[in-house]
């Protein structure tokens, strides 16, 4: 029994410690690789797959991905891909069903293509990577341009741009632009194949247009035919002219899209000669958008020679671009024209005073017409100096909180000149462009409930002059977090006493150590406004009738403000009062009883919570009778006349205005008798 305890144990320690040292040796290849890169894959298409040196496993990679020594890359079907080398800038176009593998030999990258087909393109030549397909290695020159296929152990090459250099076993071969030919034992045949004058392998080529195919090594008399599809897999024919001389044209148009060609000759309706396999894509082709200036731009400058930035949009994989300007619309008197490969933006210095054309041009490969832009026009004004307008605020380094009490935002202002009727507000917050504003006023506010600090200045100007900008200032924008009014919950608050009290609540914060409340009159007396530092959220205040604005703010123990309100406006304003009750009789004079009794019934009122009745005797002054009735007898009355009025009363005992006056008659001769003595003592 303990004999077979200890196998097991041995074998399950044995697999801990060879799982675990499978997991060190190859952790790292699911992560980055800890190699150096050396290339990239510049653009994909569909299923593009890596498989890293020591892995069985392919995976998907995405444009992007790095690329390193050792690494196995191939394209699935009706997929492409692009390599891009680092140091040398050599691309490689990956074609359908094609495996490369990125090597290291002799100290140099290369690239073995094992299966498929691949279009490379040198730049500079300089550190370019060998290409190797079977036992020959191909040396790309300084903007040379290659096509290579390797099937059935065949290796197809056709230089579509420079020269190229071939090192076999046996021999070295040097091939010139237009070569196309089958690498053999026996050397570089260029016989083996219809030698394609035009297009190159991988031309951009506009959808639509046509194209214009061209050859020569053919013999007199047969039929060429092009065969053209999405895929290696499905070329069709779909043009062919017949009876051709040895060097021929034909013309088709271009599909949207990448696509494989070839030529291929028929005698009596058999293939005798074909060229190699091409690819195109075909594209719509667009002219260059002018961005700046705009058209018909005016520019004030100062400057006897002032300098512009001209910028536009290049359009996809142009070749060339070129900028023209010129002082006549035609382009006859031109003042300045400029080439380059690829660029979007210039600056040029201009002479004043006058006015300026100017278009860009772009430039694929041939034999498509460049696309030239629209014209554009733009003048120079010169300017006398205007009197520099002085910020005033905000000083350097002022702190901006948002929403703090005024809630129109950010308030910059500056001195007025006299002789400007505007000015130019610039201000650029961080990490954003610049922005030009023109106002006629001197203070400009600016609501952005997402502003960040920046710098801000003003010029002056009027039709036909400008001031300098005045000096740069800095500011800064703190964003707090948000507080809540809890109380009061309406912004129209009714009160019943000469000086009300207002309580005030608000949203705790976290971290907040003291809190300042404001609080301004906007109606009333400015003295009554001011501030209150606390340590709750919330507190009561006695204020004056009238229209109030609140804001509250938050800060932590180092006095940083961390939270703050949105302003509050409240309106203090007394209750309505309560109407008076109305006596159910019809008249205006009333009888009371001999016995000094009336029996008084009115109307119940909305909101009443109890009615005053007062009288006034002319010899007995007034009497007031409170009850929350709407009835009442009256009784013990004198006689002789009443004044009689009555009143209604809130919850708070307060009266509201006296109803209309009513009359009450006592007749002299009461039913009261007075009491008779009957007898009287004297001790």
């Amino acid at each position: 029994m303990i004999k077979r305890f200890l196998v097991i144990l041995s074998i399950s320690i044995f697999g801990f410690v060879a799982t675990r040292i499978w997991y060190v040796r190859t952790a790292k290849d699911f992560g980055e690789p800890e190699r150096e890169s050396i290339a990239y894959l510049k653009a994909d298409q569909n299923v593009v797959e890596q498989k890293l040196v020591d892995r069985l496993v392919w995976k998907d990679i995405r444009k992007g991905q790095p690329l390193y020594h050792g690494d196995t890359v191939r394209t699935a079907s009706k997929s492409e891909g692009e390599v891009a080398f680092l140091k040398s800038g050599v691309e490689i176009f990956l074609h359908e069903n094609t495996i490369i593998i990125i090597e290291e030999l002799f100290g140099e990258s290369s690239l073995n293509l094992l299966s498929g087909s691949l279009f490379a393109h040198s730049v500079t030549g300089a550190g370019a990577p060998k290409i190797r397909a079977g036992e020959a290695h191909f040396s790309l020159k300084e903007g040379s341009a290659l096509n290579v296929a390797a099937h059935d152990d065949k290796i197809h090459a056709a230089v579509a741009k420079g020269n190229v250099s071939i090192k076999t076993k046996t021999e070295d071969i040097h091939l010139e632009e237009g070569a196309t030919g089958k690498l053999s034992k026996e050397g570089f045949d260029q016989r083996a194949f219809i030698k394609i004058l035009h297009p190159r392998p991988n031309a951009l080529l506009e959808k639509g247009s046509p194209i214009a195919f061209a050859w020569e090594g053919i013999k007199e008399g047969v039929e060429v035919a092009l065969r053209m599809g999405s895929s290696l897999k499905t070329l069709n024919r779909v043009a062919s002219v017949k009876d051709t001389m040895p060097s021929g044209t034909m013309t088709f148009p271009a599909p949207e899209g990448s696509f494989y060609w070839q030529l291929v000759a028929l005698e009596q309706g058999k293939e005798i000669r074909e060229s190699m396999l091409f690819r195109g894509e075909g594209v719509a082709l667009s002219a260059p958008e002018l961005f700046y200036p705009s058209d018909n731009a005016v520019f004030d400058s100062f400057e006897t020679k002032p300098r512009l930035h001209l910028s536009w949009k290049v359009p996809h994989r142009t070749q060339k671009v070129k900028l023209e300007i010129a002082e006549d619309a035609a382009f006859k008197t031109p003042f300045l024209t400029q080439e380059w490969d690829h660029r979007s933006e210039f600056n040029v210095l201009f002479d004043q005073n006058k006015p300026y054309f100017w278009r860009v041009t772009a430039v694929w490969e041939a034999p498509f017409i460049p696309k030239t832009s629209s014209v554009s026009r733009f003048s120079f004004r010169h300017l006398k100096n205007l009197p520099t307008p002085q910020a005033l605020l905000p000083d350097n380094d002022r702190i901006f909180v948002f929403q703090r009490l005024d809630p129109k935002g950010l308030a910059f202002e500056w001195t007025p000149v006299r002789e400007a009727d505007r000015y130019r507000f610039k201000v650029k917050f961080d990490g954003e462009k610049e922005q030009v504003i023109e106002t006629n006023k001197t203070v400009f506010r600016f609501k952005d409930p997402n502003a960040k600090g920046g710098t801000w200045s003003v010029q002056a100007f009027d039709e036909f002059n400008v001031s300098t900008w005045s000096e740069q200032r800095r500011f800064s924008v703190i964003h707090a977090a948000d507080v809540e009014w809890l109380k009061p919950k309406q912004k129209q608050v009714e009160y019943f006493t000469p000086k009300p009290q207002l309580d005030l609540a608000w949203t705790p914060t976290q971290g907040v150590a003291l809190w300042v409340l404001h609080y301004k009159s906007e109606e009333g007396d400015i003295s009554q406004s001011g501030k209150r530092t606390l340590s709750q959220a919330e507190t009561p205040l006695v204020l004056e009738e009238g229209l109030w604005r609140f804001a509250v703010e938050g800060f932590d123990e180092q006095g940083t403000m961390i939270a703050l309100s949105k302003p509050l406006l409240v309106k203090l304003e007394p209750s309505a009062l309560i109407p008076p009750p109305q006596l159910d009789e019809q008249t205006r004079v009333l009888q009371a009883k001999r016995d000094g009794t009336y029996f008084l019934r009115w109307n119940s009122v909305t909101r009443a919570a109890g009615y005053e009745i007062e009288m006034v005797h002319t010899d007995l002054g007034k009497r007031k009778v409170s009850t929350q009735k709407t009835s009442h007898q009256l009784e013990s009355l004198m006689p002789g006349r009443y004044s009689l009025n009555l009143r209604s009363k809130n919850v708070n005992g307060v009266l509201g205005p006296v109803s209309e006056e009513y009359a009450i008659d006592v007749p002299d001769v009461s039913d009261i008798q007075a009491p008779e003595i009957e007898r009287i003592v004297i001790k």
